[in-house]
């Protein structure tokens, strides 16, 4: 599903997104528009396959956005489009208020200088059973990830994130991976359209010091 300024591949028998995708150009870091200007709502590209806002009502989990609202500050559609639920996942109030938000406002910092590439999604684990909420059973993931790409000084950098579904205290930085591991997680293939060099690089290791 390809939104303004996002594209979600979304999971109609898991009721969450298998991951979302977008880029923060420096120039849509300004804007005017809030979350106080929308609310949650059903996909209308997804029609009956999309989770209801009240699935989530008295679950004890949020709605945990993948593509950060503050992302599309820059257009009230895009804005809209934001709290869709077909970017929305069970999420830890914890973890969504501190690391994961904290992680956010560090991409959109990194963005100031150069477009920053984000994918992120949902992971479950398959030894254990799945918890559901709502009427639609929207799935409870187990943890989450990122991958965040950026052209900076000469050289393409990658660096991934790992979290648990719960409460999470430290830096976001403590989560900081390699891309190839959460590849090998996920079995998908970020950033391809890379040279082969510049993706090797930029996804077998990372250095936490040059995302300050």
């Amino acid at each position: 599903i390809t939104h303004i300024n996002y594209t979600s591949s979304f999971n109609t028998r898991l009721m969450v997104p298998n991951y979302v995708s977008w880029s923060i150009e420096p120039e849509e870091l300004q804007g005017q528009y809030s979350r106080r200007d929308v609310a949650f709502s059903e996909d209308p590209k997804l029609g009956k396959d999309s989770p209801s806002p009240m699935d989530y009502s008295r679950s004890g989990w949020d709605r945990g956005h993948m593509c950060p609202a503050a992302d599309n500050k820059y257009s009230l559609d895009a804005m809209r489009e934001s709290f869709y639920m077909s970017n929305m996942c069970p999420q830890d109030h914890s973890l969504n208020e501190k690391a994961w938000n904290n992680l956010e406002n560090a991409c959109r910092n990194w963005a100031r200088q150069t477009p920053v590439y984000v994918v992120c999604g949902p992971y479950f684990n398959s030894r254990k059973p799945k918890t559901h909420i709502g009427n639609n059973r929207v799935a409870v993931p187990d943890g989450f990830w990122k991958v965040v790409l950026r052209y900076y000084k000469g050289e393409y950098r990658g660096i991934g994130f790992l979290f648990e579904n719960k409460p999470y205290e430290g830096s976001y930085k403590n989560a900081a991976v390699t891309i190839d591991e959460i590849e090998k997680m996920t079995g998908l293939d970020f950033f391809s359209a890379l040279n082969d060099k510049a993706e090797r690089t930029a996804e077998s290791s990372f250095d936490i010091k040059m995302w300050p």
